[in-house]
């Protein structure tokens, strides 16, 4: 069975909660979470309540922390409950944020997702390679800008499917945050072009198929993988 894609929802606002209605469907599901929010005082980076979907805590898959005042981060639950519920997150304060929630059918909930790959940088254009990965599976990225004053665009490579890509915020205090998939299949590099360089932050993660046989449980770190800031979850 081959991972395929459901169905995704977007929030953005300045607030100190997002209450966000996603409905899974199909067979053996993942719901992926990815969130993006800055706090032009500094006072919440980091700082964020586990998304919960259905009353359901999400587990982190990874976070980063840069230009000073942005922090992304990555969630995932494997197995959630078919039909719609809420996708819950919160701070301490009012920020600004961009949340996404993507679910997945066809995907191993022993093992849903293979080990994080990251890069970062400040260009004109964002890239992070997801090496090795098996056809049949999928992969997906995460892309935070932090924009400052400028209003930055940015457009995913040919073979990649957005499923996100939102700008959120006023005056001096801006961020986009944008996500794609695509079949994996070999070395898949998730890469897109910025209408201006600024800082930015990419998460890059293989989605793994229901196994043919006995599962293989695939864990650890491989080799040639970015970490830079990333935190690991568990």
């Amino acid at each position: 069975m081959a991972v395929a894609f459901n169905a995704v929802t977007v929030a953005q606002n300045q607030a100190a909660s997002v209450t966000l209605s996603h409905n899974p469907q199909g067979s053996n599901r993942l719901l992926v979470v990815g969130v993006a929010w800055l706090d032009p005082a500094g006072s919440q980076i980091g700082l964020i309540s586990a998304p919960t979907f259905g009353g359901v805590g999400l587990v982190q898959v990874g976070n980063d922390q840069f230009a000073s005042e942005v922090t992304t981060a990555l969630y995932r639950l494997a197995a959630p409950l078919a039909g719609a519920a809420n996708v819950v997150a919160s701070w301490p304060v009012p920020v600004e944020y961009v949340l996404f929630a993507a679910s997945y059918s066809g995907v191993n909930a022993a093992a849903p997702l293979g080990s994080p790959y990251t890069a970062f940088g400040t260009s004109a254009g964002a890239s992070v390679t997801v090496v090795g990965t098996t056809a049949g599976n999928m992969v997906l990225d995460t892309l935070a800008i932090s924009s400052g004053a400028t209003s930055v665009t940015a457009t995913p490579h040919g073979g990649q499917n957005q499923r996100a890509n939102q700008q959120q915020g006023a005056s001096s205090f801006r961020l986009r945050f944008a996500g794609s998939d695509e079949d994996a299949g070999n070395d898949v590099g998730m890469a897109w072009a910025l209408s201006v360089s600024r800082p930015w932050s990419q998460t890059g993660v293989e989605i793994l198929a229901v196994p043919s046989g006995k599962p293989v449980a695939r864990s650890g770190l491989k080799s040639g993988k970015r970490l830079g800031r990333f935190s690991f979850g568990t």
